[in-house]
């Protein structure tokens, strides 16, 4: 389901996917499934789907389902922008900024620091789906993270 201009509820078609499973990101119910039509893993809002129904049917099998990390897949998320993850380096230039990161990627920055050679700031090397709410997050850093390869 999504809205319109108006707020008024628009229908969308149905999907026939294989769900994997359900998680809460960011304050949202999200149900990961695998989407035979994309052929690849996708996140759909919960409060988003109108109906819901279990066809009884066999899911698909697939490598992709097999592979599916959920640690991995949230920690490249910022929102639920759809997209390829890939690894970016950030300039961090104040050492306190190195706690957002650490909240948002936790150990996964653990061998993807180093330090410069000032002492006072570093390069982080992280995995993210680079989408507008990541530089938006960047953005709101004031310059105290910056990108400088994507």
């Amino acid at each position: 389901m999504g809205f319109d201009l108006e707020k008024k509820s628009r229908y969308k078609e149905t999907k026939t996917e294989t769900p994997i499973l359900l998680t809460h990101i960011n304050d949202c119910y999200y149900m990961v499934s695998f989407s035979e039509e994309h052929d690849k893993v996708i996140a759909r809002r919960l409060d988003r789907m109108e109906q819901v129904l279990d066809t009884c049917m066999d899911g698909a099998v697939s490598a992709k389902i097999n592979a599916f990390d959920l640690e991995d897949f949230e920690c490249t998320q910022f929102g639920m922008f759809l997209g390829i993850s890939k690894w970016i380096t950030l300039q961090v230039n104040e050492q306190k900024m190195m706690n957002p990161l650490y909240d948002h990627f936790g150990d996964r920055l653990i061998g993807h620091v180093a330090v410069n050679p000032d002492g006072k700031t570093a390069r982080v090397r992280v995995k993210v789906i680079d989408s507008p709410q990541f530089r938006g997050w960047i953005a709101g850093m004031d310059g105290k993270i910056e990108v400088i390869e994507r």
